[in-house]
């Protein structure tokens, strides 16, 4: 089991030579609820059902699933498509956006099963973790330390750090990749959980000794992981811990 093997580093070595780096959506995070929050206030939009009441009707049954990248694949199962639905499809696109990057409806994510309890005992033997998120600040800064502390995930800004992008128009990629470069510096061992592989190519392009574990929920399809990484789709059942917190 990979995530055994993570463990296992962290309690052989010393103090500091351990970082865990973990990106949040659909990696530590399932995002459905906060996509189906976000559709079900778009559905009773007065304006909106006015406008595509048949349409409004199907949302009220659309099913979001963790696999789900976008809202086109869940759409398409309940016949909403385009070119018949375009002006509908549009206005859905710009309330996700809008309601996606905000602190709003970040309350609505849960963590996939084992995620708070692999984060814990990565810093429970003594090594450190960074939440490296494209997530920017202005629009998402509060509501992701808020959401973190609420569902128990470590936070305490010293073996737990958050970082997110200053800016929100900074490239994702760039952006962690540039941020993983120099954490490599300082670490012996440095790991990546990350579910997009655009990023994980880009960090690896930056800083090849960084080691991978590519979490298989959804990811935009622009790219594959340029590497044979390991991979999980939830963190439970891949590592073990005693009631005593020890192995």
């Amino acid at each position: 089991m990979r995530l055994q093997q993570i463990l296992d580093t962290i309690k052989n070595s010393k103090a500091g030579e351990c970082l865990v780096v973990f990106d949040l959506d659909s990696t530590l995070y399932d995002l459905t609820l906060r996509v189906k929050a976000i559709l079900d206030r778009f559905a009773k939009d007065e304006r909106i059902r006015s406008q595509f009441p048949e349409a409004c009707d199907r949302l009220a049954n659309i099913k979001i699933e963790r696999t789900d990248w976008g809202l086109i694949e869940p759409l398409r199962r309940i016949g909403i498509l385009r070119p018949d639905h375009n002006d509908f499809i549009s206005e859905i696109q710009s309330a996700w956006s809008r309601g996606f990057f905000s602190n709003e409806f970040l309350k609505f994510d849960f963590p996939l099963p084992g995620a708070v309890t692999f984060v814990e005992h990565c810093i429970r033997y003594g090594g450190e973790a960074l939440y490296l998120t494209g997530r920017d600040v202005a629009r998402m800064g509060i509501g992701t330390e808020t959401s973190l502390k609420s569902v128990g995930f470590p936070l305490d800004g010293v073996t737990s750090k958050l970082q997110l992008k200053p800016d929100a128009s900074l490239d994702d990629a760039a952006f962690k990749a540039e941020a993983i470069y120099y954490l490599a510096k300082k670490y012996r061992h440095v790991w990546l959980f990350e579910n997009e592989p655009v990023n994980i190519n880009a960090v690896l392009k930056r800083e090849p000794s960084v080691k991978i574990i590519f979490v298989d929920t959804c990811h935009s399809g622009l790219e594959q992981v340029s590497v044979d990484a390991a991979s999980i789709e939830i963190f439970s059942g891949q590592f073990q811990i005693s009631e005593s917190g020890q192995e």
